[in-house]
């Protein structure tokens, strides 16, 4: 059996000499990010313009690879810049960092984005399993969870936008 451990340390904490707290550093956002123009979406500068990294990309990589074809009623747009990155899971509802997962977004026409559309969540829905598989879903809505609690860090964002356009990073 353990023995309890009793006695008064109230002579050891007066001796004891008190922690100096270390202000830390707050990050500071590069040159480069900085003059990055921002989006529609997020509660900060940073995460706004992360946005408009990762909407721009969205749209172009689906434009390009589905031949610009909306993700829920398959019509065609004439350019990239004239759809949305549309969100399966709605940004309101996710977390952290899964706000920007690539396999939450395609390229959608403005009707669908805002709701409009016949079958929008259906249809995007089986577009999403048909391009990344029947798990998909699942996963997006896991990668949600595990980023619940989690604020968005500042060199978070500008490492993905760093990873996302290495052009922009000088």
């Amino acid at each position: 059996m353990a023995k309890s451990v009793k006695g008064d340390f109230s002579a050891i904490f007066k001796k004891a000499k008190p922690v100096k707290r270390v202000k830390k550093e707050p990050y500071k956002v590069p040159k480069w990010f900085s003059k990055l123009p921002t989006g529609s979406h997020g509660s900060t500068p940073s995460q706004k313009k992360a946005w408009k990294v990762v909407s721009d990309y969205v749209r172009q990589r689906d434009f390009n690879k589905y031949a610009g074809k909306c993700v829920s009623c398959f019509r065609r747009l004439d350019r990239w810049q004239d759809g949305q990155a549309a969100h399966y899971f709605p940004w309101s509802t996710l977390n952290g960092l899964s706000k920007y997962n690539h396999k939450n977004l395609a390229l959608s026409c403005a009707i669908c984005n805002y709701g409009s559309g016949a079958n929008i969540g259906f249809e995007f829905g089986n577009e999403l399993v048909r391009r990344y598989g029947y798990e998909v879903l699942n996963e997006i809505d896991l990668d949600s969870k595990q980023h619940h609690g989690k604020k968005i860090e500042e060199w978070e964002l500008v490492e993905m936008v760093a990873q996302l356009r290495p052009d922009l990073v000088n």
